[in-house]
């Protein structure tokens, strides 16, 4: 006697409703629920979100993008044959996510990039506006529950996920390659991949710690891209710190290269005359004391 065929559990519209419930909660909060955010701060993250997907719409997608990748590493990308951890500064994060979203994770079906989010409130901020436009996050950082960030890139990293690393996130010194990223190439066997973009008409917030740059309407960009760097599963601590050096010296050789293609057309808040030049004074002293 045949089995009877099983049937399908009914979905209401109770489980639906339930279901978009769930979704909602986390494109709002993501899995960190743990902090209680006030009326100021949802109004900062709507904000944030709103601002991000404006930025997206109307000035990232009219930027014209040269490819500098003489490692066929975004051809392995669009294959999905390889998936790899990109660093780059935290001063050109918002061009290498807006490359990433515009031409992978828009254009590309089942192609899976994320940065690595500080569990900050100003994480937050980034965190939100990138789940709004569809995109992923792993929460982590060096000053924020590093241990559980590591744990969770590894594993994510293991199921095909390419990661955006700040290099020297979430707070600096700006330019310092910071051991994260090696400690998640380390253990997940993923090579680390540096990443770098110079822009023809950009923005520069002078204020902030890293003088963070956003590209403007209808700028040329050139994305470059590094060889890969492996670093073996029984590395020791003086071979982690070899490639920590490695990479921050590949960096900003790559940054040299780029800045001297990069034209910063204005500069928030517009700096007064006494300040350039004190500042100049300042980066000559430097110089000549490593000299």
């Amino acid at each position: 006697m045949a089995a009877a065929p099983k049937l399908k559990p009914e979905v209401t519209q109770g489980d639906e409703l339930a279901a978009w419930g769930i979704f909602d909660q986390w494109r709002l909060y993501g899995a960190n629920r743990r902090l209680a955010f006030t009326f100021k701060q949802r109004f900062l993250l709507w904000l944030a979100s709103v601002g991000y997907r404006a930025y997206e719409r109307i000035v990232a997608d009219t930027l014209v993008w040269e490819i500098d990748d003489p490692h066929g590493v975004l051809g392995h990308l669009r294959r999905a044959s390889a998936n790899y951890i990109f660093a780059i500064w935290h001063n050109r994060l918002l061009g290498a996510v807006s490359y990433f979203e515009r031409f992978h994770t828009r254009a590309q079906y089942g192609c899976r990039i994320a940065p690595l989010v500080s569990e900050s409130f100003d994480g937050e901020l980034i965190a939100r506006s990138i789940r709004d436009c569809n995109g992923e996050n792993v929460r982590g950082s060096s000053s924020h529950n590093a241990v559980a960030g590591l744990k969770h890139a590894v594993e994510e990293l293991g199921k095909g996920l390419n990661l955006c690393v700040t290099g020297d996130g979430p707070k600096g010194p700006r330019y310092e390659f910071k051991p994260g990223a090696v400690m998640a190439a380390k253990l997940s066997g993923k090579p680390i991949v540096p990443l770098v973009w110079s822009c023809s008409r950009t923005l520069q917030i002078r204020k902030s710690w890293d003088q963070f740059m956003v590209p403007l309407r209808n700028a040329r960009m050139k994305l470059y891209m590094g060889e890969p760097v492996f670093i073996a599963q029984d590395a020791s601590t003086r071979d982690v710190a070899q490639a920590r050096r490695t990479l921050e010296s590949k960096l900003q050789e790559m940054t040299s290269r780029a800045d001297a293609d990069t034209r910063i057309v204005r500069q928030l808040p517009a700096p007064r005359k006494n300040e350039r030049l004190k500042r100049r004074k300042e980066v000559a002293v430097a110089q000549d004391k490593r000299m």
